[in-house]
């Protein structure tokens, strides 16, 4: 247990410089309309307080903000990801904003969908689309965010998947249960998780960790770096890839790969491709 908070704590370490030396502007837009701009005081789970450039200050509960937009003072950038509760593969700590959802579309023949039911808790689902089988696979992932403050958030998730026949039950599917940190600085974000994988009712000594990182590179572009090994295990899952992000539609594309310790022929490259909407 000590090594997991470790794990979960270590962006909070990893990025402490960065905390103290950037100083960031918020946009706010309210539920009726109304528009603010300043410098942030506080912002945890229930409340941000700003500092506007006429002096006063205004303080907005997160249920009554409709939109925010973080930008870097310096030079004004807007850096906003409408899909940035997840990575490509592997979710983030944040969630999406109540009434907030998207549809995607991944490799063609995966079709997901995601929506937002109040701040803190989201849920995803989706289901492969291949031609000439009736056996399709289906996947359900909800996520809760069970801590945020000073852009550092936590939350716990589970992972259902299970295929389509006409023998099977839904006590065959993979059961999986996560727990993830996500630190959000300037530009970009470190997420470090740990989840458990349930087999013949037993959960599994050996646990899953990830640790993923995004950058952004220019306002609409961001790089990222996905890695999954298993505690205990030589090896290791990557990807490497980037996201362009629009207005309401973002795609990532980039390459799924292992090290050689989880492929004796070497390095095999998977091309990855993902297309979004968000509404």
């Amino acid at each position: 247990m000590k090594k997991i908070f470790v794990v979960l704590l270590f962006p909070v370490l990893l990025f402490s410089q960065e905390v103290s030396d950037s100083i960031r502007t918020i946009a706010i837009t309210l539920n009726d309309g109304s528009y603010y701009k300043g410098t942030i005081i506080r912002d945890d789970s229930l409340q941000i307080q700003l500092l506007l450039p006429n002096g006063a200050n205004i303080t907005a509960s997160k249920s009554t903000i409709r939109e925010i937009k973080y930008q870097i003072t310096k030079k004004s950038i807007e850096f906003a990801d409408p899909s940035d509760h997840r990575l490509v593969i592997t979710p983030t700590a944040r969630t999406l904003k109540k009434g907030k959802g998207f549809v995607s579309n991944s490799q063609i023949f995966v079709l997901s969908a995601g929506y937002g039911f109040i701040d803190e808790i989201m849920l995803t689902a989706g289901i492969t689309v291949i031609p000439g089988t009736i056996n399709q696979t289906y996947f359900i992932v909800p996520k809760a965010r069970v801590f945020s403050k000073n852009n550092f958030d936590v939350s716990l998730g589970g992972f259902y998947l299970n295929t389509i026949t006409q023998n099977s039950s839904p006590s065959e599917g993979i059961k999986s249960l996560f727990l993830i940190s996500t630190y959000t600085g300037s530009r970009g974000s470190l997420s470090i998780g740990v989840g458990l994988f349930n087999d013949n009712n037993k959960w599994g000594e050996k646990p899953l960790i990830t640790i993923s990182a995004e950058y952004f590179m220019f306002e609409k572009t961001k790089a990222i770096l996905e890695t999954w090994s298993v505690y205990g295990y030589d090896g290791v899952l990557f990807f490497m890839g980037f996201r362009s992000i629009g207005e309401k539609i973002s795609s990532d594309f980039g390459l799924i790969s292992a090290m050689p310790q989880y492929n004796n022929r070497g390095i095999a490259l998977l091309p990855w491709l993902n297309v979004a909407y968000s509404f």
